[in-house]
């Protein structure tokens, strides 16, 4: 039960540099350009499909802070800082 948690929570550690990122990115107003509605402000029924926080700056600095997050996860196992067994996935 222990072990699985480890593995669980070491399978979700790509997901903090993305929201330490997004965060500072929200606090200092960095990368506003990108700061447009994903659903181009269409709407269903009268309400917007993906709400009112949902932007491409967040789309992107997901997408790139998690792969980088999961870049230096990986890199980290190869070079046997972590435990393999740790790992759900075969890097």
């Amino acid at each position: 039960m222990l072990e699985t948690t480890w593995k669980l929570l070491f399978l979700g550690a790509p997901l903090l540099p993305a929201a330490l990122a997004q965060g500072l990115c929200i606090k200092y107003g960095w990368l506003s350009p990108l700061k447009e509605p994903l659903d181009l402000n269409l709407r269903f029924r009268g309400r917007r499909l993906f709400g009112d926080h949902k932007t491409w700056r967040g789309l992107t600095l997901n997408v790139v802070f998690c792969a980088l997050g999961a870049m230096i996860q990986a890199w980290l196992v190869i070079k046997n800082y972590f435990p393999a067994r740790l790992t759900l996935l075969d890097y």
